[in-house]
C-alpha cells in the first residue's frame, strides 16, 4: 500500500489539544485535515500536520472567547493588524480583560454570541464605516441608541466620529458624589459646572446655590455643543448617526 492510502486516517494532536484526522493527502504539500468539531483544513502541508500548528479558527483564543473564524476577513494584512482586528479586539479587551472590565463605563459589558465571530463583527464593521476628513477615526460606541446598554451587538451599537463620542462619554470615575457636569466646591460652599466643549477643553459655567440649578445648565450647554458639534459631521456621517447623536438625551442619572 503506497504512502498515500497509508497516511489518510492518520492522527495527531494540535498545538491547541485538538484532535486532527488526514482525509485527503495528494502529496506533502497538499493534504485536508478535519478537526473533530468536523471543521475541515484544505490544502495545507504534511509537515504542519506533524508539528500541529494547524489552527482551528473556530476555537476562542482571544481572551478566551473570541475566536477568528473562517471567511474572507484577516486579521493581518502585511503583518499589520488590520483595522476592523483592532476594533475587535478593542472591544473584547473592554469586555473581557481583568483591569479594564472593572471599570464603570466596562462593568458587567459583554459582547453577544455573533460578534465573539471576528468574521461576522468585520463584515458589520466594513458595511457601516465610512471616511472623515482629516484622517480623524470612527469610534465603536454601545451607548447612544441605548443608554445603558452593556451588550456589544449590531442592533445597539454606532461607529461615531472620537471628537462626539468624547462629548457623549461620561466617565462616572471621574466627576465624584455629584451629578454629571458638577462639582461641589467646598471653600465657596457652592456647586460648580462645567461642560467638555468637543476639542479637548472644559467650559466653565459658573457657580449656583443648588446642585439642580447646576445640571441644567450643564444639560442645556451641552446639548447646544452636542448640536453644533454633529451638524459640522453632517455631511460625512450616515443620516442614522446623525440622528442618534442629536436625540441623545442627558440624565441626571448618567
Amino acid at each position: 500500500m503506497d504512502k498515500i492510502h497509508i497516511r489518510v486516517g492518520e492522527q495527531n494532536i494540535n498545538k491547541q489539544g485538538l484532535l486532527m484526522t488526514i482525509i485527503r493527502y495528494k502529496n506533502c504539500n497538499d493534504i485536508d485535515i478535519q478537526f473533530e468539531d468536523g471543521v475541515v483544513q484544505e490544502h495545507t502541508k504534511y509537515s504542519r500536520f506533524v508539528n500541529g500548528t494547524i489552527v482551528n479558527y473556530n476555537v476562542p483564543s482571544y481572551l478566551g472567547v473570541g475566536y477568528r473564524g473562517y471567511g474572507k476577513y484577516t486579521t493581518r494584512k502585511n503583518n499589520v493588524k488590520t483595522e476592523e482586528y483592532i476594533k475587535w479586539g478593542s472591544m473584547l479587551t473592554r469586555c473581557y480583560s481583568d483591569k479594564l472590565s472593572q471599570r464603570e463605563n466596562y462593568k458587567d459589558c459583554s459582547v453577544c454570541n455573533e460578534w465573539l465571530n471576528f468574521q461576522n463583527f468585520a463584515e458589520w464593521y466594513n458595511e457601516n464605516k465610512y471616511t472623515l476628513p482629516f484622517n480623524e477615526r470612527v469610534e465603536l460606541d454601545k451607548d447612544i441608541l441605548l443608554k445603558g446598554n452593556k451588550i456589544y451587538m449590531p442592533e445597539r451599537c454606532l461607529l461615531v466620529p472620537k471628537r462626539i463620542n468624547s462629548i457623549i462619554l461620561n466617565r462616572h470615575n471621574e466627576r465624584g458624589k455629584c451629578v454629571l457636569g458638577v462639582f461641589y466646591n467646598r471653600n465657596l460652599n457652592k456647586y460648580q459646572a462645567s461642560v467638555n466643549d468637543g476639542s479637548g477643553g472644559n467650559i466653565y459655567l459658573g457657580l449656583f446655590k443648588k446642585e439642580e440649578d447646576a445640571f441644567s445648565e450643564y444639560v442645556k450647554c451641552k446639548k447646544e455643543i452636542i448640536f453644533d458639534v454633529a451638524n459640522q459631521y453632517k455631511p460625512y456621517i450616515p443620516n442614522t448617526v446623525y440622528d442618534a447623536i442629536i436625540n441623545y438625551k442627558i440624565s441626571v442619572y448618567d
